[in-house]
């Protein structure tokens, strides 16, 4: 035999066969997401709907990437149009539910039953739709039975961008569902959750200005003088301020109300704090002593803000 006759067919068969179990190992792939989605829909609270006219699955980590969605919620009367949702599940201990998920060009047009009520005030801004994306990292240790969110970014063009991290111990997915359909039971889901990291913070892009600007128009009153009575009532608020912490909250917030670009509050107690805790501080001993309870912090400089990442 002729190897050197037969060799290049038998690698394009090889070939032939790799691409055969790739498309085959991928079409079972994507069944079984299509699978996983449906049962997922079918169990929310929140979403009633949801068509897509694309979906691919990489073989290589299973990340499931959707393209030209509509999405119905529970509390919309209109579908919302989105260009693509990705979602990775790393599944390598059972005992973690570790999603990465990625949601790209969502579209609401100013006549969105959702823009209804704020529609005249967005107009009056210089919005005429409202183009969003989000992208986050959950994960759920079930032996320690605590949820992480971390990095989660909410934006909307030409806006703003809010990250947000969280720790909670003693709160599960399953909570999560109970809240969702039924707020009241949050009191009771709470009863045993604590936090213990949290970190939020908001970018101004445009929203700001454009919010003192209509508010302005609308008002009849100068930007300046609006500005200067909340930095007045800041001020006021500091001189009956007994706290340290409660003082720089508020000249961080000054600061924010002079330049409005870029804010941001940290939790990181040396101790998980029990919200049910807290709920009662905060009734007896007023906002200073949930402060210094939760060790909140407040910034407007993002350089400042490195430390925290150390804590995670």
């Amino acid at each position: 035999m002729n190897m050197k006759k037969w060799l290049p067919i038998v690698i394009a068969g090889l070939l032939i066969l790799a691409a055969a179990a790739y498309t085959g190992i991928t079409l079972y792939l994507e069944n079984d997401a299509t699978a996983e989605i449906e049962k997922a829909i079918s169990q929310s609270h929140l979403i009633r709907e949801l068509s897509y006219q694309k979906l691919r699955v990489s073989l290589i980590d299973r990340k499931i990437t959707l393209s030209d969605i509509l999405v119905k919620l529970s509390v919309t009367a209109d579908s919302i149009q989105i260009d693509r949702i990705t979602v990775k599940n790393n599944r390598s201990n059972p005992d973690i539910e570790d999603h990465h998920i990625a949601v790209t060009g969502i579209h609401l047009p100013s006549e969105h039953s959702a823009l209804q009520p704020v529609k005249p005030l967005l107009s009056e801004m210089g919005y005429d739709s409202i183009e969003g994306q989000l992208a986050g990292h959950y994960r759920y240790d079930r032996n320690q039975n605590q949820i992480s969110l971390e990095k989660a970014i909410f934006g909307v063009s030409n806006a703003f961008e809010v990250t947000i991290s969280l720790k909670l111990n003693g709160f599960s997915p399953a909570d999560i569902e109970k809240v969702a359909g039924n707020p009241f039971a949050a009191l009771n889901a709470f009863q045993n959750t604590a936090l213990s990291h949290a970190e939020i913070s908001y970018s101004d892009q445009s929203f700001c200005q454009r919010s003192l600007a209509a508010y302005s128009r609308l008002s009849n009153v100068p930007t300046t003088k609006i500005t200067d009575d909340l930095i007045h009532q800041i001020n006021e608020k500091m001189k009956n301020t007994q706290t340290q912490s409660m003082k720089n909250a508020l000249t961080a917030l000054k600061q924010f109300v002079e330049k409005p670009t870029f804010i941001q509050f940290a939790s990181a107690p040396t101790r998980p704090v029990f919200l049910k805790d807290a709920l009662l501080t905060s009734m007896i001993q007023g906002p200073e002593a949930l402060m210094d309870l939760f060790h909140i912090q407040v910034s407007t400089s993002p350089e400042s803000w490195r430390w925290i990442h150390l804590y995670k």
